[in-house]
C-alpha cells in the first residue's frame, strides 16, 4: 500500500504513481496521447486536438477575378 494514497495500485494524481503509457504519438506535433485524451484518425495517422486545432480554418467565398473563366 501506498505511505501517500494509501491505495494499491497508486491514485493517478499520488506522486508515487508511474507515469501514464502513451496510447499514441501525434504524427504532427509528435506529443504523446494518453488515454482519456481526444485523438483524431486521418487517413491512417493519428493526431492531437491542439494540431487539429491549429489546422482549422474558415471557409470564406472571395470574388477573385482570376478564376473567373469567359465562355
Amino acid at each position: 500500500m501506498c505511505d501517500i494514497c494509501h491505495q494499491v495500485p497508486c491514485h493517478p494524481r499520488c506522486p508515487n504513481a508511474p507515469d501514464p503509457i502513451p496510447v499514441f504519438i501525434c504524427s504532427g506535433c509528435g506529443q504523446d496521447i494518453y488515454e482519456g485524451e481526444d485523438v483524431y484518425h486521418i487517413l491512417g495517422e493519428q493526431f492531437c486536438e491542439r494540431c487539429i486545432n491549429e489546422a482549422r480554418e474558415e471557409a470564406i467565398y472571395e470574388d477573385d477575378e482570376e478564376f473567373h473563366f469567359d465562355i
